[in-house]
């Protein structure tokens, strides 16, 4: 009897947000088309895109994914690095090789692993007239919403500040200004980088 019930291996891209320090688990799911009564294994493998291995990520090498009969999900993780560094979102690259006891599907074989720069931070602040006007470092391409709250007691309540919901990133500093701020009597700000 042959069995031709032929399962196919593919693979979803991920995406993670850098951090500042340490390591962030990017996951790749690799998926399997149909159950199988026999053990299925695929090999995965990272390359560089505009991400270096080592730098940005650590090198996953000939990692073995094992898939017991009757499943169809496993996870390939990679570690990304964080840094301060301010840079565009990079990419890198997790290809499935092979394959034992199923097929790699035409598409996708492999995945763009990106990994998000969170690296922005408000370089200044000033007092002008009844107005604060504060100033922050941007990426070409990245949109930015800046927030505000009166207490950083939990829970605590962000709101955007009104004309700085949706800055788009120059490359350079940007400005934006909270009208009549300057008669609170405590204000705090943060920059959040928009999907």
């Amino acid at each position: 009897i042959l069995d031709d019930d032929t399962a196919f291996l593919s693979i979803n891209e991920a995406s993670v947000i850098e951090g500042d320090t340490g390591q962030t688990s990017a996951f790749f799911s690799v998926n399997l088309s149909t159950t199988s009564s026999r053990t299925v294994s695929v090999r995965a493998s990272t390359t560089n895109g505009s991400a270096s291995a080592g730098a940005d990520y650590l090198t996953r090498n000939n990692v073995l994914v094992s898939f017991p009969a009757g499943t169809t999900n496993r996870n390939v993780v990679v570690q990304v690095l964080g840094d301060t560094v301010m840079e565009t979102n990079e990419t890198f690259l997790v290809k499935l090789t092979s394959p034992a006891n199923a097929t790699l599907a035409s598409n996708p074989t492999q995945a763009t692993g990106t990994i998000v720069d969170d690296d922005f931070k408000i370089t200044a602040v000033a007092l002008v007239g009844a107005d604060v006007r504060l100033n922050f470092a941007t990426l070409s391409g990245q949109s930015y919403r800046v927030e505000r709250t009166d207490r950083l007691i939990p829970p605590v309540q962000w709101s955007p500040v009104t004309g700085a919901e949706n800055v788009s990133g120059t490359g350079g500093v940007v400005e934006a200004l909270d009208a009549n701020a300057a008669s609170q009597p405590q204000r705090f700000y943060r920059v959040r980088l928009l999907p």
